[in-house]
C-alpha cells in the first residue's frame, strides 16, 4: 500500500511517518534506520556541541542517502550557533520550535531545504506560516516532553481548516489506526516519539524503554514543575519527588555548570538563551537553571534507565506500547494496519 500526500511530496520520503527529534534518543543510527525504512528521522540537536554536531550529521549521510532532518529548539542556550552549522551542512528538512524563523527558513530554502514548524496553539500555526514554513507539526495534549493544553481531535482539524501548508499530527501516535485518524481529522503524516524511542535502533538505555511499556495511559504526568515548562513524562519515583517540591536553587545551579560544560557554552549563551526562553514562553531568566536541572534529569532517564535519578520523557501512548521492534517494523506495521483500518471502514460507509 502507497499513502501519498503533500508531505510524502514534498520531503521525497515514502511514508507519511515522521520521527520526532528527541535529544538523546534520537542519534544518527536510529535517524538513518527511520529514513531508510522510507520515513523521515529527525535529529535530537539539543544533545550535541558546535563540533559534535558536525560528526552526527556526517555519520547519518554515511549511512542513507534519505532524507532526512534535524530539531533545532531557537530558545535554547547555543541554538544560535547550532543553527548556523545546520545550514552550512545543507539538511534537507529543518524542524523548528520555540523563536523566530523567518531568517532560517529563507536561507533554508535558499539551497532548496524544507521548514517543519512544531506548535501546540493554531495561532502559533498561523505565525509560522506566514514566515514561510513548509508544513505544520501540531502537536497535542498526549505528547511525551513538551505537550500542548489541546488534545489532538481538536488541535489537529483546528490548525487544519487555517492553514494553507500541510498539518503534521503529533501526540498519541503509535498505529495504522492513528494515521488514518489523523489523515481523517485533516493532517497528511504522523510524526511519533514514543514508540521510536522505544525501538532497537534508539539509543535510549534498555531501562528506560522497559519502564515505558510498563506505564499504562494513565501512568504519565504533565507539569511545569521538571523543567519550568508543562512537560509529560512517565511516573517514576523521582517525577513523584519533583512534583512535591521545586528543584532547590543550589541544585539548579549544580545543573546549570554541568550543561554549560557538556554542551561547550558560554555564559552569553546561557543568558541568551534564557532571554529567548523567557520571550518565548513567558518565563523570567531566573528561570534557567530550573531548565538546565530538569535538561539534566532528563537526560539522565534516556541514559540510565534509574527512575530514582532520571526522568522518563514519554507520551500517554507508551500505554499502548508493548515490544521492542526495529524502526522498519515500525513502519512497516503502521502501513499495514492503515490499510486494514481504510479497509474496515469502507465496509461500513457502503452506499445504499
Amino acid at each position: 500500500m502507497s499513502i501519498k500526500t503533500r508531505v510524502t511530496e514534498m520531503l521525497g520520503i515514502e511514508h507519511p511517518i515522521i520521527m520526532a527529534g528527541m535529544n538523546w534518543a534520537t542519534m544518527p543510527r536510529i535517524v538513518a534506520a527511520v529514513s531508510n525504512a522510507g520515513g523521515l528521522g529527525i535529529l535530537g540537536a539539543g544533545a550535541f556541541t558546535k563540533e559534535s554536531i558536525k560528526t552526527a550529521i556526517a555519520e547519518i549521510r554515511s549511512q542513507t542517502d534519505k532524507p532526512f532532518g534535524v530539531n533545532l529548539t531557537l530558545a535554547l542556550p547555543g541554538a544560535k550557533d547550532l543553527v548556523q552549522i545546520v545550514l552550512e551542512q545543507k539538511v534537507p528538512v529543518i524542524n523548528v520550535a520555540l523563536g523566530r524563523v523567518a531568517d532560517i527558513i529563507k536561507a533554508v530554502h535558499g539551497y532548496g531545504g524544507k521548514v517543519l514548524a512544531t506548535v501546540a496553539m493554531a495561532k502559533h500555526a498561523l505565525y509560522y506560516e506566514k514566515d514561510g514554513a513548509d508544513a505544520i507539526i501540531s502537536t497535542g495534549y498526549e505528547a511525551g516532553a513538551h505537550a500542548g493544553n489541546a488534545g489532538g481531535l481538536v488541535l489537529i482539524p483546528s490548525i487544519a481548516s487555517k492553514v494553507k501548508v500541510p498539518v503534521i499530527a503529533a501526540g498519541g501516535f503509535t498505529s495504522g489506526k492513528g494515521l488514518v485518524a489523523a489523515l481523517a481529522l485533516g493532517a497528511e503524516a504522523i510524526s511519533m516519539g514514543t514508540r521510536f524511542a522505544i525501538t532497537q535502533e534508539s539509543d535510549a538505555s534498555d531501562g528506560y524503554k522497559e519502564g515505558c511499556i510498563k506505564a499504562t495511559e494513565e501512568d504519565t504526568i504533565l507539569s511545569d514543575r521538571f523543567d519550568g515548562i508543562n512537560c509529560r513524562v512517565v511516573k517514576t519515583k523521582r517525577a513523584d519527588v519533583l512534583l512535591k517540591r521545586r528543584f532547590a536553587m543550589v541544585e539548579a545551579v549544580s545543573s546549570a555548570f554541568r550543561f554549560k560544560r557538556e554542551l561547550d557554552l558560554s555564559w552569553g549563551e546561557i543568558i541568551k538563551g534564557g532571554l529567548s526562553m523567557s520571550q518565548a514562553q513567558g518565563r523570567s531568566i531566573t528561570d534557567m537553571p530550573i531548565l538546565a536541572a530538569g535538561l539534566s534529569e532528563m537526560q539522565k532517564g534516556y541514559s540510565t534507565g534509574d527512575g530514582t535519578r532520571g526522568l522518563f520523557l514519554a507520551g500517554q501512548s507508551c500505554g499502548g506500547i508493548n515490544d521492542i521492534p526495529t524502526c522498519k517494523e515500525v513502519i512497516d506495521k503502521v502501513i499495514a494496519e492503515a490499510e486494514e483500518a481504510m479497509a474496515a471502514l469502507n465496509k461500513k460507509f457502503k452506499s445504499k
